[in-house]
């Protein structure tokens, strides 16, 4: 493999679904427009577990390779498992590269894997015709990796898997992204999750200027998502949505009000997520026959949650670690790379008869993997992105999920109140964007809707648990979700924060004329 010369005259083998699955109808509609989009680039918007993977590669078998020198597949490492599935099944000859010195444990099992040939380091790789080359979004700005990808584009489909990760205009990686769509042949971007934060639709606006002839403003945005091949699909799956209060009350609850009013955030979030790791542990208890997905805040968080749930009496946990820790508590606790609980694939040789009931994840792990035979997620509010939360919530709501209604519980504390508030704003865009009312009337209405209707449930607990101190990104993330990051300069070189959100509005006043709504929607 290493240095191997181009052959331009090297024919593509005969691809094909080796599992002989039917497409749904979805998917069917998907690959058909895919097929008649007018410009050769597509963005493709299906919800989270409806199988993209397989539209892509099924629009890619029936529109044909023989134009084509090379395919080039990016994605982040966590759907590694998933996809190579995916390609291996459809017979694509694949090569995976790598843009490190060192391959990893994981590295060398692809490599051995029927059908893909690893190629390490990336000052020795050349590119192959005729082959799928999978490279991971980190990768793609790696120095003699980002050059080849330049050369193979013009002549190459090029498909970006999971492109929320590809958002960001100020990274290496989405710049490089980017200027390889731009030279590609044809390309196709697909996600569940567009919407990263209440900036979205900003941060869509480059690659949505590859789809339509025109150029892209604030005002002709909500047109241009117009061209993207998106779908919702009622998988006929009821969300519950059940908001915990846990307590910080007592001299915690004095010293976190304190730390808020002098706005040190890092400290009051400790002081919250403190109450709220008992409150995770409680509520994980009360759902134990129905299977839970509980969400943590980091590596350090996992592993004190999982030691703490594996005490609970007929808890089986399973928690989604490369290695496993040396607690002392994870004795009873099982440790996997990768997670897919399905009907078919939950039993595993070292697992429980019965299976697992409860798997611990981070909230960084939100790709790659299913849980479909659990029925419940528990969360607290982690400063992530939209997207990472939507993901995390389709680890259980997808193709597969035998239950009729699934469960998200999120628990929150103090200040975390505010960032949650902030998070469903967010939330209002991304479902508009599910149903294709991406317009103000769309917008206002859904955020009027959520301001008058029902409530979630909200349970009130104790709880005190252990945690770490944040890092500074994570504090950052947090106090811009809060309004309350540094934001300018005033009078005197003293910086001004911003003020906090403003108060929910009462049910009540969503009654009012038009004109008052349409002023309590802005604020």
């Amino acid at each position: 493999v290493r240095g191997s010369p181009c052959n331009p005259r090297q024919q593509w083998p005969s691809v094909g679904d080796r599992l002989k699955r039917e497409l749904m109808p979805h998917q069917a509609e998907a690959v058909r427009r895919l097929l008649a989009a007018p410009t050769p680039h597509a963005f493709l918007h299906i919800k989270v577990g409806l199988g993209k993977t397989l539209i892509v590669l099924t629009w890619l078998q029936q529109r044909g390779l023989q134009d084509l020198e090379y395919v080039l597949y990016t994605m982040p490492q966590s759907a590694f498992d998933s996809v190579l599935f995916e390609l291996r099944a459809m017979k694509f000859p694949v090569d995976i590269v790598v843009g490190k010195k060192t391959p990893s444990v994981e590295d060398k099992a692809w490599a051995t894997e029927d059908g893909c040939v690893a190629v390490f380091g990336a000052g020795t790789w050349r590119p192959r015709p005729a082959r799928v080359t999978v490279v991971e979004h980190d990768s793609l700005r790696v120095a003699g990796i980002r050059e080849h990808l330049l050369e193979m584009a013009p002549t190459a489909a090029v498909l970006f898997d999971e492109a929320h990760k590809c958002l960001y205009s100020s990274t290496q990686r989405t710049s490089t992204a980017l200027e390889i769509a731009r030279l590609a042949a044809t390309a196709v971007a697909f996600t569940g999750t567009p919407i990263l934060n209440t900036n979205g639709g900003r941060l869509l606006t480059p690659w949505m200027e590859l789809v339509v002839p025109f150029a892209i403003n604030p005002r002709n945005l909500t047109v241009a998502t117009n061209a993207m091949v998106s779908y919702h699909v009622d998988t006929a799956v009821r969300c519950r949505e059940t908001v915990v209060e846990a307590d910080v009350a007592g001299a915690a609850g004095a010293y976190h009000k304190a730390l808020y009013q002098d706005r040190n955030l890092a400290k009051a979030l400790e002081m919250c997520y403190l109450g709220c790791t008992r409150s995770i542990v409680v509520e994980t208890r009360k759902r134990l026959d129905v299977g839970v997905m509980v969400v943590a805040r980091h590596e350090k968080h996992q592993i004190e949650l999982a030691a703490a749930l594996a005490k609970i009496p007929g808890a089986r946990v399973v928690a989604m670690m490369r290695t496993r820790p040396a607690d002392a508590g994870f004795a009873n606790v099982a440790v996997r790379p990768a997670l897919h609980l399905t009907g078919e694939t939950q039993q595993d040789p070292e697992a429980p008869p019965e299976g697992w009931n409860i798997a611990v994840v981070r909230a960084a792990q939100c790709e790659g993997y299913t849980l479909v035979k659990l029925q419940a997620m528990v969360t607290s509010v982690y400063p992530t992105n939209q997207a990472t939360r939507d993901q995390l919530r389709g680890r259980i709501n997808r193709l597969g999920q035998s239950s009729r209604e699934v469960e998200y519980v999120t628990v929150v504390a103090g200040v975390l109140k505010n960032i949650h508030g902030n998070h469903e704003r967010a939330r209002v865009f991304s479902q508009c964007l599910h149903s294709k009312k991406v317009n103000a009337d769309a917008v206002d209405k859904r955020l009027l809707t959520i301001l008058a209707g029902s409530p979630p449930t909200l349970d009130r607990g104790r709880g005190a648990g252990a945690g770490q101190p944040s890092a500074g990104r994570q504090t950052a993330a947090a106090g811009d979700s809060l309004g309350v990051r540094e934001a300018g300069t005033g009078k005197g070189g003293r910086k001004k924060a911003r003020p906090p959100p403003a108060p929910a509005v009462a049910p009540a006043e969503a009654t009012e004329p038009a004109a008052k709504r349409r002023r309590m929607t802005d604020r």
